[in-house]
């Protein structure tokens, strides 16, 4: 399985029916600030797995990273799009992450 970050925000990755790729994101949720799916065509890829991931139990209050599991459905071309921001806050998100997947 292939593993993206925000290293690879704004990448294009082709796949086959079936493949399954994940993406992990940095989030502190005690800040207020989480990571939230976007909408796309599911029917091409959808979330099968997701989660978020303490960097370290023993740390009240300490981040860790957001982690989502996708697996290409159908032949497509959809743009997967994540968003970083405080669900009570208007306006811009803080940060955004997006691969455009096409699957063949």
């Amino acid at each position: 399985m292939t593993t993206y970050t925000a290293r690879d925000a704004g990448a294009s990755i082709e796949l086959t029916p079936g493949a399954v790729f994940e993406v992990r994101l940095d989030e502190n949720p005690t800040t207020g600030y989480r990571w939230r799916a976007g909408d796309w065509d599911r029917s091409i890829v959808d979330i099968t797995h997701e989660e978020f991931r303490p960097a370290d139990r023993s740390v009240a209050g300490g981040g860790g990273e957001h982690v989502w599991q996708f697996t290409a459905r159908a032949p497509g071309t959809c743009v997967v799009r994540l968003t970083y921001g405080r669900g009570w806050e208007s306006g811009a998100a803080a940060s955004e992450f997006a691969l455009t997947v096409t699957v063949s």
